[in-house]
């Protein structure tokens, strides 16, 4: 069986980088090299084949930030299986959403009420389980990641990203945002969400940027985090950025952090503008869809009121079309090579 693009990818990331820090989780400093990413897939990937994963068939996974995430997404999508990753949720919406999706297996960190047909242990308190009613094929003819919308008035949506779509919108973030191999980006996002699978997941699989993980935003320990794993990069939200405002102190910002970018809903000019007078750094703003992938980014260092989105990504166009109506117009959003 020939072995997928991001499997590929992640071979190669993991030869080339074997000894270096790929993952640090923070919580309880667990730290994986890049031979034990390898390994760690490597043994996800055999725990589906042994459980009997058929190509064709979906998986739900709800384990958190854990580092066991990203073996799992890689080895699901060599596997041939579509991949469902949830963040919070409570066990009524994980089995609603396994029932809609036709999932066959689970990878859960918790207990759920679901009857297994077989299951096996992939880390701590984390198990693979095929359910007894597992349907074998889901009429997918390749896998896919199905990145999960907010789900505000109803069930989620699921937004369909292949491989190739997954690679080509991480590629066209990291040259925006100027971002390398040799980065280290702490990340308190949920890993399930889409923001964090193109800014955090695929860039360490892609091209070896180390990756520091909270479970969830810790505002007391972000200045702690930082200097202890020489962080470069933080990826957040709004909310982040005005919880930091508040606990900062007057001390000197780290020197490693050099790039801060916000996304998922529109930034507050007074808190760019105070991180510029107090930390010497600007927020910069990112924007995307779940359905698009990345499509701007303001790389300037002008701050502005209100505050800029910035250009189009690398190889993304971006057109205004009149609908008709009374609205202004309809975006649409294409990235070219996928």
């Amino acid at each position: 069986m020939s072995t997928s693009a991001l499997a590929e990818r992640l071979r190669a990331t993991c030869a080339r980088r074997r000894h270096a820090r790929a993952i640090v989780a923070l919580a309880d400093d667990e730290v994986w090299t890049f031979d034990d990413l390898l390994a760690r897939y490597e043994a996800t990937r055999t725990a589906l084949a042994a459980i009997g994963a058929t190509r064709g068939s979906v998986l739900v996974s709800i384990v958190g930030n854990r580092p066991l995430y990203f073996p799992l997404l890689v080895a699901c999508l060599d596997a041939g299986v579509s991949l469902v990753p949830l963040g919070d949720s409570t066990d009524a919406e994980v089995l609603a959403i396994i029932e809609r999706c036709g999932a066959g297996l689970v990878v859960a960190a918790r207990h759920l009420p679901l009857t297994a047909r077989h299951s096996v242990d992939l880390d701590r308190d984390v198990r693979l389980i095929r359910l007894k009613t597992a349907r074998e094929e889901t009429g997918h003819a390749r896998p896919y990641v199905m990145k999960l919308t907010s789900g505000s008035t109803d069930l989620p949506k699921a937004a369909l990203a292949t491989e190739a779509n997954l690679l080509s919108d991480t590629q066209n973030v990291m040259e925006a945002m100027s971002i390398g191999g040799d980065d280290v980006t702490l990340s308190a996002l949920p890993l399930s969400h889409a923001y964090a699978i193109s800014n955090v997941v695929i860039p360490l699989i892609q091209f070896g940027t180390s990756v520091a993980l909270r479970p969830s935003f810790s505002p007391s320990q972000f200045l702690r985090d930082v200097e202890s794993v020489g962080a470069t990069v933080f990826p957040g939200v709004p909310f982040m950025f005005e919880h930091l405002r508040n606990v900062l102190p007057s001390a000197p910002f780290p020197h490693s952090l050099r790039l801060l970018v916000s996304a998922g809903a529109p930034l507050e000019a007074g808190t760019v503008q105070w991180f510029h007078r107090h930390a010497s750094r600007k927020i910069h703003s990112f924007y995307g869809t779940s359905e698009a992938g990345g499509i701007s980014f303001d790389e300037s260092d002008d701050i502005r009121d209100p505050v800029d989105v910035g250009r189009p990504l690398p190889r993304v166009t971006v057109e205004i079309r009149d609908d008709g109506g009374d609205r202004d117009g309809r975006l649409f959003v294409k990235s070219d090579g996928v």
